[in-house]
């Protein structure tokens, strides 16, 4: 795939079943819109250091992609980029990205470990809703807004959403104004948190 733009829905990819491996020509820059949606058999993704974004619904419902890695050149995950990719067991978001879009990793219901390093800035709405089996979230104290439902329907296992660098034994948020939701169905309480002082 060389990074030309597809406005066909679904692009031409999609829903192609058979489809195992994906490779990327040197020099891609942009994975399009829709590009491999629905390609339920592809079961790793390797998105090289060119890649700049990854856009809208570029991955969603690889139903059987169980290995991820994210370039170190990507900025932008944009909405709905890794939707119901319901066999992905964990994510790590390089340093590089600033911005993860509106649902661009919902019902990941397979993912354990979530883990984002300085230089995120923004986190979509419902980024990671359902996202049911989380038991590590890491944020980092670069995110300056986090919108509603960024986590939502978590396990009772539940360890900590905590910030970088600091203790995992319990619930920490950076110094922002934001909310996270716990399904209070998993044995934790609704947790609204407005103001956050100063760590």
């Amino acid at each position: 795939y060389n990074g030309v733009e597809y406005e066909m829905a679904g692009g031409p990819f999609a829903k192609l079943d058979s489809l195992k491996q994906v490779s990327f020509e040197e020099g891609t820059t942009v994975i399009a819109k829709n590009l491999f949606r629905g390609c339920t058999g592809i079961e790793k993704v390797v998105i090289p250091d060119t890649v700049e974004v990854i856009h809208e619904c570029a991955f969603m419902h690889c139903l059987r992609l169980n290995s991820l890695t994210i370039g170190s050149g990507v900025h932008t995950i944009e909405a709905s980029a890794f939707d119901r990719c319901v066999s992905l067991p964990k994510v790590s978001i390089p340093k590089s990205v600033t911005t993860i879009g509106n649902y661009a990793f919902v019902s990941c219901k397979s993912m354990t470990s979530l883990v984002m390093t300085d230089g995120l800035v923004s986190i979509g709405d419902h980024a990671f809703k359902a996202c049911s089996s989380l038991t590590s979230v890491v944020i980092p104290n670069s995110v300056t807004s986090i919108h509603r439902c960024f986590v939502h329907h978590l396990q009772q296992k539940t360890k900590a959403i905590g910030i970088l660098d600091h203790s995992t034994e319990n619930i920490n948020v950076p110094s922002w104004h934001c909310f996270l939701i716990a399904n209070a169905n998993h044995g934790m309480k609704t947790r609204r948190i407005q103001q956050i002082k100063e760590r």
